[in-house]
């Protein structure tokens, strides 16, 4: 028998998705499993999918059929209700779910027989608004106004800004990654949990170094760690510090992962070719890099805007109490 709670645990503990995929995958699949328990009318921990339809004659079982191809398109029917997010997480967490047992337990590989279509439910997507580098430059003013710990936040931001890094890549990052010397970076934990190494900006590597001597970091400890150090500043955090610094820069209203839009499109803007685009962000697609940057590419490498010059030269003689490491500002 192929006990559907059992399954879950092997599918935890032999895939290769990132902590926080699986964790999500796996609760969305016990909520099917609690599903399937109701439709069967016994526990949660009792549903076995080699046994979801019983054969009679009579009274008298003659035989068990599993899950099939209609009863997941059913449930996911139900799912639409909940928004496009949770249909999207629960349709790939059970895909994955099924062949993860067609490819181990022998079990029948409906996915190509269901009729739903998860692409039928997708919301036109937005166009992502990025920060202009004049506009990058108000946020980061706002910042060092306006924050309770300006020199984490700068630094935070300032990698964000000119990496290009996922959030999650940044904030897990720990000391241990960090070659000061030769300023590089060695991603250990990606999305597609490919190592990745970043080359900083000249000068960063001293800033980095400076950073840890200030807060006291060991190499064991995560760059830019919550108060008691025992784990890292989470993704959430970070947005709220985004979101409340470009509110106060009263900047329009854009997302955190636009960040990394922006540094890919202010990249092409310099001439930068896409291959290297793509090596830079840790794209395993070169079509995925051109939606990072194809609706935004304006073209404007070599021009000279007189309001910048302007802004940078007021920025760098702003408050001389809070003073900003000059390699923060000529990376941007």
């Amino acid at each position: 028998m192929i006990n559907f709670h059992e399954e879950i645990y092997n599918f935890k503990r032999m895939n290769k998705l990132s902590p926080g995929r699986i964790r999500d995958y796996v609760k969305a699949l016990y909520k099917f499993c609690d599903f399937l328990a109701c439709e069967l009318v016994v526990q949660p921990n009792e549903v076995c999918l080699d046994r979801i339809y019983t054969l009679k004659n009579g009274e008298r079982i003659i035989a068990y059929k599993p899950l099939d191809a209609k009863l997941i398109d059913n449930y996911l029917y139900a799912q639409v209700n909940n928004g496009f997010k949770v249909l999207e997480l629960t349709t790939h967490a059970l895909k994955k779910f099924i062949r993860f047992l067609s490819d181990n337990r022998n079990f029948p590989e409906v996915v190509p027989n269901m009729t739903f279509k998860l692409n039928d439910y997708n919301p036109a997507a937005k166009p992502i608004r990025i920060l202009s580098r004049h506009e990058m430059l108000r946020f980061l003013h706002c910042l060092v106004s306006n924050s309770d710990n300006y020199v984490r936040d700068t630094v935070l931001f300032a990698l964000l800004l000119t990496t290009g890094c996922r959030v999650s890549e940044i904030t897990n990052l720990k000391i241990s990654e960090i070659n000061f010397d030769d300023e590089m970076i060695t991603l250990l934990e990606t999305k597609t949990k490919k190592q990745r190494v970043l080359v900083l900006r000249p000068g960063f590597g001293a800033v980095l170094r400076k950073f840890c001597s200030i807060y006291e970091l060991g190499k064991d400890n995560w760059l830019f760690p919550k108060e008691n150090n025992q784990k890292p500043i989470s993704r959430q955090y970070v947005s709220k510090l985004f979101k409340k610094y470009v509110n106060l820069a009263m900047l329009p209203d854009v997302r955190l992962h636009s960040l990394r839009h922006a540094f890919a499109t202010h990249m092409r803007d310099q001439g930068v070719d896409l291959l290297t685009i793509m090596e830079l962000l840790g794209h395993e697609k070169l079509q995925t890099t051109l939606q990072y940057t194809q609706s935004h590419y304006t073209r404007n490498a070599g021009i000279k805007i007189k309001e910048h010059d302007e802004f940078y030269r007021k920025f760098r003689s702003r408050k001389q109490n809070r003073p900003l490491p000059s390699v923060l500002l000529d990376s941007i």
